[in-house]
């Protein structure tokens, strides 16, 4: 087995490349490609790569959100903690809903799908809405502001998932896989 193609404890171990019988595909992910197979140098780079990408974001979020409590501070110390109190509760609750989603779905294995018009549509929206931000428009900072209260959770998710030993989607390709070797 190649060097770089070590499974996880309870996990199937899969051939060289070389050896997968006709007809057996390495399905290629979002970010990943196919290096998740033999999770070689370029696997790794990638995973390091995201997860500085998710703690740049989640240290800028906190930057924004700080500051937005810092300004509510000088005002009112009562508004203050209502927004304080509001926003630690919902990122919390957004973080456990999503871990618990991800590790309820973990071992469920569905075909894989590309993505959908309205995904790729709110894909592009992100961009627009981050293009906005950069744009110093007084419209795009509210937007950097509101999306930073809200998504906050999901960044912090984000990031923990980057900590994983294998990325949710890394983990259902590894397991149509299996099914496809059986």
């Amino acid at each position: 087995m190649a060097a770089g193609n070590q499974a996880l404890p309870g996990s199937v171990h899969f051939p060289p490349r070389d050896r997968l019988p006709p007809g057996v595909t390495i399905e290629k992910l979002p970010v990943l490609g196919t290096s998740w197979y033999d999770r070689g140098p370029g696997y790794w780079a990638r995973r390091v790569g995201n997860f500085l990408i998710m703690a740049v974001v989640v240290a800028l979020a906190s930057l924004v959100i700080g500051a937005v409590l810092s300004d509510i501070k000088g005002a009112s110390r009562a508004a203050f903690t209502g927004v304080l109190i509001a926003e630690i509760v919902w990122s919390l609750v957004i973080v456990a809903f999503l871990l618990v989603r991800t590790f309820q779905r973990w071992n469920t294995v569905r075909p894989a799908r590309a993505l959908s018009r309205g995904q790729k549509r709110a894909a592009a929206m992100g961009g627009w809405l981050g293009f906005l931000a950069r744009t110093g428009l007084v419209i795009g900072q509210a937007v950097l502001v509101i999306t930073s209260l809200v998504f906050f959770g999901l960044y912090l998710t984000l990031l923990i998932l980057a900590l994983l030993p294998e990325w949710p989607p890394e983990h259902k390709a590894r397991l149509r896989l299996a099914q496809q070797l059986r």
